[in-house]
């Protein structure tokens, strides 16, 4: 499967397994194949989590990059055609980046909590 999408129902697991009912029904979990789509930076189209997901400029090629200057998925093509000069990345390292983040905050909102107990 897509690597994203793999990793994302991982993280959703997590935080399934780490709020308590009454956060749950306040602020509900979705699994992420309940989703079909994956929101970008502004003006940008969001990204299929299809395995498959394909480039709506490049549509033979896969999305395979992020691009951080422009905050949106893109393909080996638009690598080196319109984004040369850019900050871009693996989807996948992307992907664990910013799980990392989202397990730092959890770690942080943890221990807040565990000191106003």
């Amino acid at each position: 499967g897509f690597p994203l999408t793999l990793i994302a129902n991982d993280l959703a697991e997590e935080l399934r397994l780490q709020n308590s009912a009454s956060d749950q029904a306040a602020h509900p979990v979705k699994p992420i194949d309940e989703l079909t789509m994956l929101p970008q930076g502004p003006g940008a189209p969001p990204i299929s989590l299809s395995p498959s997901a394909m480039c709506g400029q490049h549509e033979e090629e896969p999305l395979k990059l992020y691009c951080r200057t422009c905050g949106r998925g893109i393909c080996r093509d638009c690598a080196l055609l319109d984004h040369r000069s850019h900050d871009y990345v693996f989807l996948a390292d992307m992907a664990r980046e910013l799980v990392a983040k989202v397990q730092a905050s959890i770690e942080t909102s943890n221990q807040v909590e565990a000191t106003m107990s």
